[in-house]
């Protein structure tokens, strides 16, 4: 553990009472941004038992130069990478429970300077709107397997068999045998145009873990048993000869769709399905935001909208990528699925009074709280820090509250960035980032500093 001097001593004990907040140590007491992530540290351990001695560096790393660059509230780095910082936060959730808004900690890992500061300002303004309200539309993970045949009528034999209640049925009992975790909800059925391929989608909620894995082996046990023991001997019963060679098996046939952004999965969903919808009114909008309820609507009709069209875009967003990405590297998420969230929808809406209704539109957000990455030890421990580790969960309750929380800071960049764009904040801030990129301090000097030594 940290052992603090007598100011980082002082420092914590105003954390502890709430008379500092913890991104603001360096600046309001007089110390170091290295002194300031000691605390921080120190902070946590005391107040939600997360050590991050031995498996979140700390030296070696100008913290003061990374707070001029945007990346603040640090509490350590990634191996010399991307920096884990944090934010508390209470009051997200305007339908939740007591206990699921009660103050917790959210981090967050990144190289990108000043995402952490509007991320904050964005969760500042949903908590003092009274949160979001989230609606869970759907939970579930998907896994085709494609199926390639010797020409059409094999095709069609398993497509009828497939689509039967007798087909269903079949290959109900031997997924859920074979994914004992997981409970088969349904089959779709994809046949391709020239009628040689078929692709077989299994649905399916997986608890609290993400769930590609027991589809994967469920689905393509399935699969096979279908052939062996329906189809291949409903086809020579036809006087059709077939073998358990004549089929080619694809373990994923695409129509998943798995870490890339496509039309069936935005349609159909994969993982949690949200829809998060927050109002901010007026007086935030000018107090917290800085900006104007018609300068965000503005931003929303076209950069969200009409630019969005022109362009083609699918993810009608200012950047959903960013905070996801950063809390899925914090809580060991695949980062590769990051792609599912980017194709988010944000719609803008003023009402009345001046306030403005912001709905996010999240149909692919496919995290777990319960194996994958989280067996790490950083991602476990910031997981139960947090509060949603999923041990024990086997209905999923700690996954869903982990996507509304996402859903909810989500909503807050997507808000902070509407006000950043509707202004000047967003380009001050690039400015920021440019000037201390060339001002010589920091890595940047040691790195100037370092190829000059070789060119000598």
């Amino acid at each position: 553990m940290i052992v603090l001097n007598k100011d980082m001593s002082k420092g914590l004990d105003k954390l502890l009472k709430g008379e500092v907040k913890p991104h603001a140590l360096a600046k309001e007491l007089g110390i170091s941004e290295a002194e300031a992530v000691g605390i921080r540290r120190v902070y946590l351990y005391e107040t939600r038992g997360l050590d991050l001695d031995g498996f979140l560096p700390f030296e070696g790393v100008d913290y003061d130069d990374a707070a001029k660059r945007g990346l603040t509230n640090a509490l350590g780095h990634m191996g010399g990478g991307p920096i884990l910082s944090f934010f508390e936060a209470a009051n997200l959730l305007k339908d939740g429970s007591a206990e699921a808004n009660s103050k917790r900690p959210f981090f967050y890992a990144t190289t990108e300077g000043f995402m952490g500061p509007g991320l904050m300002r964005g969760v500042s303004a949903v908590e003092k709107s009274g949160g979001v309200t989230v609606e869970i539309l759907d939970d579930k993970m998907t896994r085709s397997v494609g199926i390639v045949t010797p020409g059409a009528e094999y095709t069609k034999a398993i497509e009828v068999f497939a689509n039967s209640s007798e087909g269903f049925a079949f290959l109900e009992s031997v997924y859920n045998r074979v994914s004992s975790h997981s409970q088969l909800r349904d089959v779709e059925v994809h046949t391709t145009d020239d009628g040689n391929a078929i692709a077989l989608v299994f649905i399916a909620p997986t608890g609290a873990a993400m769930g590609m894995n027991m589809l994967t082996e469920g689905a393509n046990g399935a699969v096979k048993a279908m052939l062996k023991e329906r189809i291949i001997p409903m086809l020579n019963g036809m006087g059709i000869y077939a073998d358990e060679d004549t089929f080619g098996v694809i373990a994923s046939g695409n129509l998943c769709t798995d870490k890339k952004v496509s039309r069936i999965n935005n349609e159909r969903g994969r993982g949690l399905t949200l829809r998060i919808s927050a109002n901010i009114s007026e007086s935030i909008i000018t107090g917290v935001l800085k900006a104007t309820p018609d300068g965000m609507e503005m931003v929303g009709k076209y950069k969200n909208n009409l630019f969005s069209d022109i362009g083609g875009v699918m993810g009608r967003n200012s950047a959903i990528a960013n905070p996801v990405s950063a809390m899925f590297l914090a809580y060991g998420q695949d980062t590769a699925q990051v792609v599912g969230p980017s194709a988010g929808n944000v719609s803008v809406t003023m009402n009345g009074d001046k306030s403005l209704t912001v709905t996010v539109d999240i149909p692919v957000l496919e995290v777990a709280t319960i194996g994958g990455g989280t067996f790490l030890p950083l991602p476990r421990a910031l997981l139960t820090a947090t509060g949603v580790y999923g041990r024990d969960d086997h209905e999923g309750v700690s996954k869903r509250l982990f996507g509304s929380y996402l859903g909810a800071i989500v909503t807050g960049y997507e808000v902070n960035a509407l006000a950043a764009l509707s202004t000047d904040h967003l380009t001050s801030a690039h400015r920021n980032a440019l000037e201390a990129n060339r001002s010589g301090n920091g890595a940047a000097q040691r790195a100037s500093d370092l190829a000059s030594e070789k060119r000598q």
